[in-house]
């Protein structure tokens, strides 16, 4: 049985998950791992079981480990994804002594590859596999090909848009599952579109909590996936999250996307590469891990 280690607490997380799981796993028995506050919900994690990381640990990086050997001891497990972050988020998978009875996969993203690994206190786990989901920063990449056995790009392609109506009306779309401060700023900067461009369309917010305030003709939904809503807007407003990025790549030409900082998750690179995307980087053969 599959583990897939996603300790990250937003949405984001479980996403990708459930997608490498149907791409590279499909059928085979899976549990996720995480901290998320979207764990609960079963549109998001496919029906998949969860183990829960206690929210006291969050705090305690000894005992966090300490309860994390517990559960990769479990004999039901036989192979852990990592997902995004190869050393754990804390530095947590260094030098753990229960990953060696594990086959290990990696599933990498962009980093702040610099920040991140003043967060790694030993060596990085050994995997058999790590698939990179988008191009990374040379120092990031280094460091992978030394702790893995091989590299592959993985290309999980968005599902093909559904033929479907346009409304008769305009519909702009706000696709982002928080925190509120930047939904409200996506909300901002979409509504003020709508003014400059004179346009007549209704403004939908898709997000797990309705903003605290919302434009004139505006309503929001909480609808997970948003992907269904996607081919009959005429603008999508998202940040740039690995997710989002993704799922919007068929209507590149509507979408609209603002980075937002994070911790680890490097917005800003990735906004850049849609922004600037070079022509041969689909076609660039995977690094050597030699």
């Amino acid at each position: 049985m599959i583990l897939y280690y996603a300790a990250g607490g937003g949405l984001g997380h479980l996403t990708r998950a459930t997608t490498v799981l149907r791409a590279l796993e499909p059928g085979r028995p899976a549990a996720l791992l995480t901290a998320s506050s979207f764990a609960d919900d079963e549109r998001v994690t496919g029906g998949l079981p969860v183990v829960r990381i206690p929210a006291e640990l969050e705090r305690n990086p000894p005992a966090y480990r300490d309860w994390l050997g517990d559960v990769l001891a479990d004999s039901h497990y036989d192979a852990l994804y990592v997902d995004s972050f190869p050393g754990g988020i804390l530095g947590e998978l260094c030098g753990l002594a229960a990953l060696d009875r594990l086959s290990l996969r990696h599933v990498a993203r962009r980093l702040r590859w610099g920040r991140y690994e003043q967060r790694l206190d030993g060596p990085l786990p050994r995997y058999e596999r790590t698939w990179l989901l988008e191009r990374i920063e040379d120092d990031h990449a280094k460091a992978l090909a030394a702790c893995s056995g091989s590299m592959e790009r993985l290309e999980l392609m968005p599902e093909p848009p559904p033929t479907t109506a346009r409304p008769a009306r305009p519909l702009w779309l706000v696709v982002h599952s928080g925190p509120a401060h930047e939904v409200a700023d996506l909300v901002a900067y979409a509504d003020e579109q709508r003014r400059l461009e004179d346009a007549k369309a209704h403004l939908t917010v898709v997000s797990p909590a309705a903003p605290a305030e919302l434009p004139p003709d505006a309503d929001a939904l909480d609808l997970y996936p948003a992907t269904a809503l996607y081919p009959r807007a005429e603008r999508i407003f998202t940040a740039c999250g690995w997710n989002a990025m993704r799922e919007t790549e068929p209507y590149r030409d509507r979408h609209r996307f603002v980075p937002y900082p994070r911790p680890l998750d490097d917005q800003h690179a990735r906004a850049a590469a849609a922004r600037h995307p070079s022509p041969t980087a689909r076609r660039e053969p995977a690094p050597s891990a030699g």
